[in-house]
């Protein structure tokens, strides 16, 4: 709470410099200067951290670039220092909301961490990041390789990912008691929670001010596809981007942020976009395709000013992103994304760009059909149905867009399937920003209905805003990064007693646990690409790294050729296999 607190005040200070002359909503305001504040010290504490080679700078070009195009609505406002830092009346509501929901989102999201005697276990993802945010803190170095640093004596080189929020998880680490995971699991999503949460009120209270609503839409930040049955495990990938993760609940922010800036038609309402190659470079190809594809119907629409300003602010920032990354590794950002490895997965199944294409427009219809129905009950009625979708005509612009967000997205993910977790290009941008636009219809179809004339009518809406924000919280708990996974239901308390000892004994500065990966328990992609056991190790301590002793003559030829190229792909980045095939 003492972070969202002081961002809130580092926001409301800077944001006090400029007088957007139109602004009056309270809510979105705070929401402003929450995310001011937080980008404040996210950019501050890496650039210190990293001794200025961070890819934070990228956001501040953005800023910069954003400020100047639009210095006609950011003009300079002069405030005394007192005032900059006053919480007058109009903010109070709004701030008393953030710090009930600063409370609420803490002990939710710590409700499936602590436990007794041991806390329950993270989903794995969080192992990983936590190398990563240690790797932040002791070295400032942006890269997705700690393991190469504590054991190797290799000094990584940055790496294209996602480290605004490791870059927050970092500074909670060093500037509290929380150890590493802890801080990320509990600490950060709380805090980016109760920013995404004041967002949505935001949003809500541009087409309705009922107080109720308003307290309904926190859970609509829980909102994503419903699956009834667990038949098809493929379905519950599209799930898996839901906006509550510390990874996409930051995207999710920089989007419910360009969404409001569409739909108060304010100036360059694409420009916030540009942050979020920086914030998931995961983003890239979906945002600059789509931005650019957007540029050209402003020209010949004849607003060739607007399109420069939009072309001009992402060649800037394409520019840096690929300079940033070569300077420092001389390899660009391609990473594993070979073209060869591309084509060979394609030659094996010609047909698989139009079967993930196909495939997601089906799975989607199913995963999101049940929010459909309310807007749906206006057709039954013309009246109603001409009110309602002039309504939605008003936000034309941001549906159209989003959509070619989402086409776009799904392209490149049909193209690059063969790559491993290559279905970020298109939930990433794609279902995060569906998930928002949901949201909208939802509202307004409230809206409509209390505009009615029918009693019927007006409680019909509470009864479906109601109900869908049930099936949000209920949702929660349908995702596998939600599950209480309870350890010494696998361990016994006293071999997690007794080993926790012996490393408090052994006091180094990294551990390495390692595990024999055994080759007849390889039934699958994610078995055969495991990091072994002692994850559990991390709920007590920092510094833990886990690898599995993999042999380089382990039988991959069960796998089809494009799992094959991953997992080999994978264990390339294997301490122990780099070792063992050396040797061989």
């Amino acid at each position: 709470m003492i972070f969202t607190i002081s961002s809130y005040f580092i926001g409301s200070f800077i944001t006090s410099f400029f007088n957007t002359h139109t602004e009056k909503d309270n809510f979105y305001r705070s929401f402003v200067n929450l995310l001011s504040g937080l980008f404040f010290y996210i950019i501050g504490f890496a650039i210190i951290k990293s001794s200025g080679n961070t890819i934070m700078w990228g956001i501040i070009i953005i800023l910069i670039l954003y400020y100047i195009f639009n210095r006609s609505v950011f003009t300079i406002k002069k405030v005394s220092l007192s005032d900059r830092f006053s919480l007058n009346k109009e903010m109070l509501t709004p701030f008393l909301t953030i710090i009930c929901l600063s409370i609420v989102f803490f002990f939710f999201h710590g409700s499936f961490f602590y436990n007794s005697p041991v806390n329950y276990l993270p989903h794995g993802d969080y192992e990983y990041y936590s190398g990563i945010v240690e790797l932040l803190n002791h070295k400032g170095i942006e890269s997705i390789k700690a393991t190469s640093f504590a054991f190797e004596n290799i000094t990584p080189t940055p790496n294209p990912y996602h480290y605004p929020e490791l870059w927050l998880s970092a500074i909670i680490c060093s500037f509290s008691g929380f150890i590493t995971l802890e801080s990320i699991v509990v600490v950060s999503l709380a805090i980016l929670n109760v920013i995404l949460a004041t967002g949505f009120i935001s949003i809500c209270r541009h087409f309705s001010k009922n107080i109720i609503v308003q307290i309904l839409s926190v859970t609509f930040i829980f909102l994503g596809g419903l699956i009834f049955t667990h038949s098809y495990p493929i379905a519950e990938t599209y799930v898996f981007a839901n906006g509550w993760t510390p990874k996409v609940s930051m995207v999710s922010i920089i989007f419910v942020f360009f969404v409001i800036s569409t739909i108060k038609n304010q100036s360059l309402s694409l420009f916030p976009l540009l942050m979020l190659p920086i914030v998931n470079i995961s983003l890239a190809p979906a945002i600059f395709t789509s931005i650019v594809l957007t540029c050209l119907y402003y020209y010949f629409r004849k607003n060739k000013k607007t399109a420069f300003k939009y072309i001009f602010g992402s060649i800037i920032l394409a520019i840096f992103i690929l300079v940033f990354y070569y300077l420092n590794s001389k390899s660009g950002t391609a990473g594993n994304f070979t073209p060869e490895n591309i084509i060979e997965g394609h030659k094996t199944d010609l047909t698989k760009p139009l079967k993930v294409i196909g495939g997601s427009i089906i799975i989607l219809s199913i995963l999101y059909f049940l929010y459909f129905i309310p807007p749906s009950l206006f057709s039954l009625k013309k009246a109603y149905r001409s009110a309602f979708f002039s309504e939605l005509r008003k936000y034309k612009s941001l549906f159209i867009f989003s959509l070619l967000i989402v086409i776009v997205g799904l392209l490149f993910w049909s193209i690059t399937h063969p790559i491993s977790d290559s279905m970020q290009f298109f939930y990433m941008p794609g279902i995060l920003l569906l998930n928002i636009l949901i949201f909208i219809i939802i509202i307004i179809s409230f809206k409509e209905f209390q505009n009615s004339d029918t009693p019927k009518n007006k409680v019909l809406s509470f009864l479906i805003i109601i109900i869908f924000s049930i099936t949000n919280i209920i949702s929660v708990y349908n995702s596998p990064f939600y599950k209480k996974r309870d350890i010494t239901n696998s361990y016994s308390l006293e071999y997690i007693t007794s080993i926790n000892e012996n490393i408090e004994k052994s006091n180094q500065e990294n551990y390495l646990v390692a595990s024999i990966l055994d080759a007849e328990k390889i039934n699958g992609f994610w078995s055969a690409i495991s990091k072994g056991q002692g994850y559990f190790l991390r709920l007590s301590k920092n510094n833990i790294n886990l690898i599995s002793l993999i042999s380089p003559e382990v039988n991959l030829n069960e796998f089809d050729i494009i799992d094959k190229n991953r997992i080999l792909q994978n264990y390339n980045n294997n301490l122990f296999y780099k070792f063992a095939k050396n040797k061989a």
